[in-house]
């Protein structure tokens, strides 16, 4: 699937320079199939930017206060 064109790949980022890009984005995706905690959609809605996720872990337990969380059910491949 060549997406290329819609995506941006930058790789690793460094710690300081996270929240420059979380609020860059439309949404934050977290497709885990396990999530301990889920650190990255955190940050991202502390930045103000919407998170689409999977009900899993840490995810799902205090997502009922956030705001601007949507829930995706994942297929297996």
């Amino acid at each position: 699937m060549n997406v290329s064109n819609i995506f941006d790949f930058v790789g690793r980022v460094d710690q300081d320079e996270l929240p420059m890009y979380y609020s860059a984005a439309d949404v934050c995706v977290v497709p885990s199939f396990y999530e301990s905690f889920g650190l990255a959609a955190l940050e991202s809605m502390a930045c103000g930017t919407p998170v689409v996720a999977s009900r899993v872990g840490g995810l799902s337990t205090g997502s009922k206060t956030w705001q601007h969380w949507i829930f995706a059910i994942l297929a297996l491949p």
